[in-house]
């Protein structure tokens, strides 16, 4: 909110909540009811944050920009004194829609865990080819070159 209660053009008022014991999204929801995320806050605890409204995005070819997720996979073997080894490999997952701030029931738009919903396609690949894909679409972009092929804007900011 700016100064004197206005918004910032293009902003919602969008927030997640998230169940604080739940995982691969379930219970999850993107809203801008304020008054059903403090009913929700009734039934058991939440984990309520401000939603992302201009998210990384990854241009998929078959349907455009949309939202995705890194995963590492990270071993704490001691707190004290802090002992942590990280796997050298990641991976990502996409949605299945391209990106907007509307329809938030729209599970496969906002959210990238399709390995545990039937009938969706579980989009993922390797660190190497994430790697090379992103610096094509938004290093090139930004550096003022034009990569054939994609959208000229690459829907960062």
């Amino acid at each position: 909110v700016l100064p004197g209660g206005g918004r910032r053009p293009g902003w919602t008022n969008s927030w997640i909540v998230k169940p604080w014991n739940m995982s691969r999204g379930r219970g999850t929801v993107v809203t801008t009811n304020l008054a059903m995320i403090v009913k929700l806050a009734y039934t058991s605890p939440k984990v309520v944050q401000k939603y992302v409204e201009n998210p990384v995005l990854f241009y998929r070819g078959d349907i455009g920009r949309v939202k995705f997720d890194i995963r590492y996979v990270i071993f704490v073997k001691s707190v004290e004194p802090l002992k942590i080894y990280k796997y050298n490999v990641f991976w990502l997952r996409f949605a299945n829609k391209p990106f907007s701030l509307d329809e938030y029931d729209e599970y496969e738009k906002h959210f990238t865990v399709m390995n545990y919903t039937d009938d969706a396609e579980l989009k993922q690949i390797g660190d190497v080819e994430f790697l090379e894909l992103y610096q094509q679409q938004y290093l090139t972009i930004l550096g003022g070159g034009r990569q054939e092929g994609l959208p000229d804007d690459p829907g960062m900011f």
